[in-house]
This record gives structure tokens, C-alpha cells and sequence, in this order.
């Protein structure tokens, strides 16, 4: 276990990625593996995270917070498979739809709350809602409220471009003690050119490859399924990944300052991604072979 306090990390990617999956499923495993773990869903609704309770509404704390300014954290605390604590965050109570506003209203009353303490956690990992880090994610960023984040993406270039942006805030707000980033998670991996892209849109960051997870049914890319892999395919593959997963959280504590692209830089990538697409689909060129 963590000594000396409660380790709070970030996922965060574009919608669509998968990133409520791969944060249920890795939250899972950490509390398989004997861990205290919070989840938090950074969403403007109940449906940030996977699955929820049939049949029974979530509350959504900052929806608590508007009609009881006083209420407690603990009141939008629910429990799940392999004891693991979740709480969905909502809208603002000043009405922001913004991730920004709901990571950072939400967060500032649960560590008030003494929440993480009472619960003696060992994580809290936040399911960061968005697809552009500039608007949503600056102010939980440049006021320190996660230790290290994570990002996940796909071999798809609007997922580079919303890395992209996340790594520049980190690195824009480096310089006051704010989160660095822990690695990159690559989800829904399988053409033969996907993990290709990805590894080399990393070395140009200077950032690492934590994970590579394949496109199944039970990882899906925007329907949320029933129930965690752990649940519906515990011997599979998938499982063990996010197993090891896991584990590489928890002993690598590294974390660095990302080198974005620059405009240009990333402009260029684009093309040259974009033209070993076409080459690989019309099987002309060097594409082709990828």
C-alpha cells in the first residue's frame, strides 16, 4: 500500500475513446488487488461511469450541492463490484456545464469533506469528461489537484490532437507544482498500423507506453457495457491487461513533463499519417506495407 496519503490520479481523453472503460476496468483491478480505491465520474451527468446500479438513480454530488449547500460527499457515495467506491460529480452549482467547473467545485468539497481519510484510500481516480483540455481541464491542472495524469487514445488523429492539447497544459503549468503526465494508455488497438502511430506520436513527446488494449465487445468504444471485464471475462486477455496495468501504476511512480507538438510539427504528423492511410487502403506506396 501508499504511505503517507491518498494517490490522485487523472484519465483523461477525447470522448469516444473509451476512457470511462479503461477507467472502471483499471479502478476494478486496482481493488481486486487489495486496494482502497474512489472512482470519480468528471461528467455533467449520472452516466460517466460503467456500470451503475440497475434500476436506481445516481445522484450526482454538485446536483446535491444545489439543493443542500451543506450536504455531504459521502451522501453521492455508492459501492461496487470488488468494493470499489464510486461518486459521479455533475454540473456545476453555479450552473457551468464544463468539466472545469465540475472537477474543481466536486474536488474542493470532497477533500474538504475529509472524505478520502474516512474512507482510508489508497487512489482516487477521476474519469475526466471532455474532448479539449484547453477549456475543460486548465484549472484542476495549474491548481495541483492530481498527482499524475494518464491519458488515453486511439491510433485516430483527433485523439492525437486532444493529447496533444492535454500535453500542453500539463507542460504550460509545470512550473508550479502541478501534475505531470504518468503515461499513455493506448486503447482500441487493433489494425496492424495502430500501435505504430501511437509509439510514434510517444517518442516525439518523450512520454511512455503504459498499455495496449484491443477493440473487444466487453471494451467498447462508446456504449458503456453491463459490467466490468473482471466480472463478465475474468480469465480473458483483457483482464490480465488491465491486471498488469495496474500493477505498472502502482509501482512506476514516474511521472514527466510532456514536449507537445508544436503547430507545425503536428500538422506535419497529420499528413503523414493521413498518406500512409490512403496508401493502405488503395495499396499503393509505402502505406501499404504498414
Amino acid at each position: 500500500m501508499i504511505r503517507g496519503g491518498t494517490r490522485s490520479i487523472a484519465i483523461y481523453g477525447r470522448n469516444g475513446v473509451g476512457k470511462t472503460v479503461v477507467s472502471t476496468n483499471l479502478s476494478t483491478a486496482l481493488s481486486l488487488a487489495g486496494y482502497r480505491v474512489l472512482l470519480i465520474g468528471c461528467g455533467s451527468t449520472a452516466g460517466s461511469l460503467m456500470p451503475s446500479p440497475a434500476d436506481v438513480p445516481v445522484p450526482t454530488l454538485l446536483g446535491l450541492m444545489r439543493r443542500h449547500p451543506g450536504v455531504s460527499p459521502a451522501e453521492a457515495l455508492w459501492e461496487s463490484y470488488a468494493g470499489l467506491f464510486r461518486l459521479e460529480t455533475g454540473l456545476s452549482p453555479e450552473g457551468g456545464a464544463g468539466p472545469d467547473m465540475s472537477v474543481t467545485a466536486a474536488t474542493r468539497r470532497i477533500a474538504e469533506s475529509g472524505l478520502f481519510e474516512e474512507l482510508k484510500l489508497d487512489y482516487v481516480i477521476y474519469n475526466v469528461q471532455g474532448d479539449e483540455a484547453g477549456g475543460g481541464f486548465t484549472v484542476p491542472v495549474r491548481q495541483g489537484f492530481f498527482q499524475s495524469i494518464f491519458t488515453v487514445m486511439s491510433a485516430e488523429l483527433n485523439s492525437v490532437r486532444a493529447t496533444n492539447s492535454l500535453f500542453e497544459q500539463i507542460r504550460q503549468h509545470s512550473g508550479n507544482g502541478s501534475a505531470r503526465a504518468g503515461g499513455i494508455i493506448a486503447n482500441l488497438v487493433d489494425a496492424p498500423f495502430g500501435r505504430e502511430l501511437i509509439d510514434d506520436y510517444a517518442s516525439r513527446t518523450t512520454i511512455g507506453v503504459l498499455a495496449y488494449i484491443p477493440r473487444i465487445l466487453a471494451v467498447g468504444k462508446k456504449e458503456a457495457p453491463e459490467r466490468t471485464v473482471f466480472e463478465s471475462l475474468s480469465d480473458s486477455h483483457q483482464a490480465e491487461l488491465f491486471s498488469s496495468l495496474a500493477l505498472k501504476i502502482v509501482t512506476n511512480l514516474e511521472t514527466r513533463i510532456p514536449h507537445p507538438l508544436g503547430p507545425d510539427e503536428l500538422w506535419r504528423f497529420s499528413l503523414g499519417w493521413n498518406t500512409r492511410f490512403v496508401e493502405m487502403e488503395t495499396g499503393e506506396g509505402a502505406g501499404a506495407g504498414i
